[in-house]
Parts: structure tokens; sequence; C-alpha cells
């Protein structure tokens, strides 16, 4: 059993997230249940989603360990890779269905690891702040992690298999490219998603590349039906094309 929260927009102008906005990581606790209207539900998978939360706190200390007091911007983006594999593990088991939930991951990032969110996303800005912690499953600072690893993860190689996300790990110069992936039309082809992370790397695409390159293989999907893409050939050859008309759009 676990919980969701369905009033969401309650935290948009709450006196919480407002004491955040000023605060430093270490002192963030999770806030008052008042007016968020939470609802239990189970999920499929036999999850103890407060033990899930607790190793996901542990990687986020050692990372903090490891960091250091005062972590360089580069370092806190550093460990989405570390971070997103440790959230796909932990959360091992639940359907794409159940990630797609807004309302659950917002409970995880307010109950379960408030401080990992404050201390990733140093903002005052509270609209920034809201998205981070009860925003949609692209920009929720645990979500957007768990569906990098799961569309990135190789899932033929078994859960301890430190080849199985190899892609996951890498997220250097990849945030907009981590954006993109959750609700593109080629979110759940494994193929495509894994040959474009690899174009991504081999040809140093940026951000606006990596935006442009999303949006026109998701204009190739309303006339190629991605679900035929079978083969690493394929996704190759999809991809390349993909980057061709990106290259061409670039240049008008």
């Amino acid at each position: 059993m676990t919980y969701r929260i369905i009033n969401r927009k309650y935290l948009k102008s709450s006196e919480w997230l407002a004491n955040v906005a000023t605060m430093s990581w270490q002192q963030i606790q999770p806030p008052s249940r008042n007016g968020l209207h939470l609802q239990e539900f189970d999920l499929a998978a036999e999850l103890n989603t407060a033990l899930a939360e607790q190793q996901i706190r542990d990687v986020f200390e050692a990372i903090v360990q490891e960091a250091g007091n005062l972590p360089l911007q580069a370092i806190r983006v550093e460990s989405d890779g570390r971070m997103a594999v440790a959230i796909h593990k932990a959360f091992h088991g639940i359907t794409r269905r159940e990630a797609s939930d807004p309302d659950f991951w917002a409970y995880v990032t307010c109950f379960g690891c408030p401080r990992y969110v404050r201390w990733r996303w140093e903002t005052s800005k509270r609209d920034a702040l809201w998205n981070r912690f009860a925003g949609n499953i692209r920009r929720n600072a645990i979500s957007r992690l768990w569906w990098w690893a799961e569309i990135t993860c190789d899932h033929a190689l078994p859960a301890d298999d430190p080849q199985r996300y190899n892609v996951t790990m890498n997220v250097r110069n990849r945030q907009s490219l981590m954006l993109w992936f959750i609700d593109c039309a080629f979110s759940g082809q494994t193929y495509i998603a894994r040959k474009l992370a690899a174009l991504q790397e081999e040809r140093a695409l940026n951000d606006n590349y990596q935006k442009t390159i999303c949006r026109t293989i998701n204009r190739i999907a309303r006339v190629v039906c991605l679900d035929l893409i079978q083969t690493e050939e394929q996704a190759e050859a999809l991809c390349q094309h993909a980057l061709k008309i990106s290259q061409q759009l670039a240049t008008q």
C-alpha cells in the first residue's frame, strides 16, 4: 500500500513550499498532510514503498558525502545517472501505467525524498520548485529519473547486471534528451531510444539539436509505425534520417 497526493496544486500556494524556497536542503522536512487529500492505493507489485524510499535516500546520502557540502552544479547534474539507477531498482516491478501517475510521484518526492529534491534543484522560484515536487512526470525530480532509466536500460539483462544501465548512467550534456525521452512517440521503443542516445553522444548534439531530433522523430511517427522497428539496423536508419532532417531545419 502507498499513497498519492490528489490535491497537488495545494502545494503551490502552501507555506511549506514558500519555506522550502528559502531553506537549505538539510533543513527540509515533509509537508503537513492537511489539504493534500492523500489517497491510499495498492501497486500491482508487492512493493514496500517506505523501503524503496529509504534505498533512494541511502544512495543520495552517499552522493552527498562524496560531493561535499557545496558541490558544483555539474556534480548535481551528473548525479542524475546514479540516482536514476537507484530509483529504478528501488521501484522494481511497478508498471508503466502506475509510473505515469504524477500524484504517486508527488507523494514520493514530498514525503519520501524531499531533501534530495532541494539538493538537486537549488532554485528559489516557487513555481520551479513545485514542478520538481509535484509537477508532471517529465518535471517531477524522482519520476523523470525513473522514466529515464526505464527507457534506456537493457531490459534483456538481469537487474543486478552492471551492464544493464550503461546508457542510463551517461547523463552528461543530456538534460534535454532526458526531458524529451519521457513522452515522445518513441519512448516505448528501446531500439530507437538507445540508438538516439548513442547518436547524441557520437555527434555531441547540443540541447537544441536534442530537442529538434526528438521532435523530428515524433513527426516521422505520424507516417511510420514505430512498432515495426525491430532491429538495431532499422533504428539506426531512422535516427540517421531524423538527424539529417534536423540538420536541414537548423540551416533554415
